[in-house]
């Protein structure tokens, strides 16, 4: 039995661009902020961490901007067909 809400998301995933979002500003920038005070603190094998969640960070980002982009596409698209 499959979850509805992965179920929408595998389907519509321009509309449902906001998951993006919501993951990478809470959960991947509060593990880079951990990591930073790590590493900070003396532990340097959080570099790698660091190294990772900001590359993650930004393809997030970047993600949710060109889904935004494709988004506005298919609705002047839309609006010309019309």
């Amino acid at each position: 039995m499959e979850n509805g809400f992965i179920k929408c998301a595998v389907r519509k995933p321009i509309e449902r661009r906001g998951v993006i979002l919501l993951t990478a500003f809470p959960v991947v920038f509060g593990l880079f902020i951990v990591a930073l005070i790590g590493f900070l603190g003396g532990n340097t094998s959080n570099l790698w961490l660091l190294i990772k969640t900001t590359i993650l960070f930004i393809a997030m980002v970047t993600s949710y901007i060109l889904a935004g982009k494709m988004d506005n596409k298919e609705i002047d698209t839309q609006t010309r067909t019309s």
